[in-house]
C-alpha cells in the first residue's frame, strides 16, 4: 500500500512541476477524479502526505518555525536571513497545543525549542530521573 502512495504522490509532483497555479488546480481535480474511478481515493491523506514531503524536497532543505501564534515578523525576517544563507525555504506554522513559545525544525531536527509544551516536557523528565 505504501508503495502505490509513493508512486502517486511522485506522479502528481512531476504533473505539478511546472504548471501555472491554474493549471495545477485542474490537474489536482482530475488526479482526484483518477483516484475516485480506480477506487483509491481512501488513499487520499496518504497520498498527499507523501506529495507534502517530495514537494518541499524539491525546493531544497526546508525549515521549519512552529509557533502557538502567527509569528510577528520581525521574528520571520530574522529567521530567514539567517536560514536562508545555508540554502532553507522557511514555513510557518501554527499549532495551538504548543500553549506558547516557538520551535525551529531544519528538516526533522529540533533547532531551537522555546515552546511552553517543550519546556514541560524537558521538566517532566527531570522530575523522572
Amino acid at each position: 500500500m505504501a508503495k502505490k502512495t509513493s508512486l502517486y504522490a511522485r506522479a502528481l509532483v512531476e504533473s505539478l512541476k511546472d504548471a501555472s497555479a491554474n493549471e495545477q488546480k485542474k490537474r489536482i481535480m482530475r488526479f482526484k477524479n483518477l483516484l475516485k474511478k480506480r477506487g483509491d481515493l481512501r488513499l487520499l491523506s496518504a497520498i498527499l502526505g507523501e506529495f507534502s514531503k517530495l514537494w518541499g524536497k524539491r525546493d531544497g532543505k526546508i525549515a521549519k518555525v512552529i509557533s502557538a501564534q502567527k509569528s510577528s515578523a520581525s521574528f520571520l525576517d530574522l529567521v530567514k536571513k539567517t536560514l536562508k544563507k545555508e540554502g532553507y525555504v522557511i514555513k510557518d506554522e501554527v499549532h495551538e497545543d504548543l500553549i506558547g513559545g516557538a520551535a525551529v525544525f531544519l528538516s526533522n531536527e529540533y533547532l531551537i525549542d522555546n515552546s511552553i509544551k517543550g519546556k514541560l516536557h524537558k521538566l517532566r523528565l527531570l522530575m523522572k530521573a
